[in-house]
């Protein structure tokens, strides 16, 4: 999505923050085995079970960093975690749908996600 229809969808919506996009990098993760803690976004931000990947937040979040992804490690509701490890993170779409990214680059963006950790468990 060029910057300029970017606007323009944005405007129509009413907000930067483009649900469809936010919508489209959660429906990806939920379908690579992620849990979505609220079942899915109605915003630009979403809050992400790992420990159905055997991961927790302060872990994915460092690993993620080291790909250049930035995400924060989260507390998620009913968290077993120490708030300094978490069980979640937590993701935002502004920084992309600002630099024109539209709903099929954040499916790309769902698998970036999901490699980096396979990859640095097994390598």
């Amino acid at each position: 999505m060029k910057r300029r229809e970017f606007c323009k969808t944005a405007v129509a919506a009413g907000t930067l923050a483009s649900p469809p996009m936010s919508q489209a990098l959660a429906a990806a993760l939920a379908g690579m085995g992620y849990r979505l803690c609220s079942g899915g976004t109605d915003n630009h931000l979403m809050l992400i079970d790992v420990t159905v990947k055997k991961f927790n937040g302060k872990e994915v979040q460092a690993i993620l960093d080291r790909v250049r992804i930035t995400v924060n490690k989260n507390m998620i509701p009913f968290d077993t975690q120490k708030p300094f490890v978490t069980s979640g993170i937590r993701i935002g779409t502004p920084a992309l749908s600002s630099r024109g990214m539209g709903a099929d680059e954040m499916k790309l963006i769902a698998g970036f996600i999901a490699v980096p950790k396979v990859e640095f468990r097994n390598g």
